[in-house]
């Protein structure tokens, strides 16, 4: 049986399908409302942050695939855990876990308590989710220009489609216990040429004044995810995934 937590989010549910779409059979989802999930397999109930509500959730459970609530749940993550030891965990990750801010932080110390747990262990670190830059449909939707902090900053993004295939990848291959994957989109790009891929050439002042390019926030939300690239994985010191 594979758990797969975060179901109703973009990785997790992503996973879900594509494990259905593999012919997985034996696939659990975790949620904090079954009720609101919407989802092709079995649904329990629990949450991350409450250790003992993890329970039904895991019997019977041989691989985890892990997307942790970072900092929401931080402080039951030594409990928490504790009770995935026994299984195959395979854990969504940054490729910056461990630095100092608290995000990383956080993942880093997922990290850690991941492999003193005993349990195996995958660690899948993306470099950024493409659909982040979703955040950007609100300013462009309101005046038509969006809004980024550190502009100059080229980062890799990579859809959530492609990190729940390597994800399926890892549950239902072998050999992928104490490896940790990098997963990348197809080139590092700064917010102003990911604004440029998007906008196909709009007017710029700065970002994208002069309107939403094809109609609005459904066309944008498109465009978005139209033009967020498919990646490519690589572990630390070698092979892909």
């Amino acid at each position: 049986m594979i758990l797969v937590t975060g179901a109703t989010g973009r990785v997790g549910g992503q996973v879900v399908r594509q494990l259905v779409e593999a012919g997985v059979t034996e696939v659990r989802a975790l949620a904090r409302d079954a009720s609101r999930a919407r989802l092709p397999v079995e649904v329990v109930e629990g949450d991350l942050a409450v250790p003992g509500s993890l329970d039904a959730a895991l019997e019977g459970v041989e691989k985890v695939f892990l997307v942790w609530p970072t900092l929401q749940a931080d402080h039951a993550a030594p409990e928490t855990v504790k009770r995935l030891a026994g299984r195959h965990v395979v854990y969504f990750s940054a490729v910056t876990a461990g630095a100092a801010d608290p995000i990383n932080a956080s993942h880093g110390e997922i990290e850690r308590l991941v492999r003193e747990s005993g349990a195996d262990w995958t660690f899948l670190r993306i470099t950024g989710l493409a659909a982040n830059d979703l955040k950007w449909v609100e300013g462009i939707e309101r005046d038509g220009v969006v809004r980024e902090p550190f502009a100059g900053w080229a980062r890799s993004h990579i859809h959530e489609a492609d990190v729940a295939a390597a994800g399926v990848r890892v549950l239902t291959g072998e050999g992928h216990e104490g490896a940790t994957y990098v997963l990348t989109g197809p080139q590092a790009l700064t917010a102003p040429e990911r604004v440029a891929a998007v906008s196909e050439g709009d007017r710029a002042r700065g970002a994208l004044p002069g309107g939403v390019p094809g109609g609005g926030q459904a066309a944008v939300r498109g465009r978005l995810r139209a033009r967020t690239g498919r990646g490519s994985a690589r572990q630390d010191g070698g092979r892909g995934p």
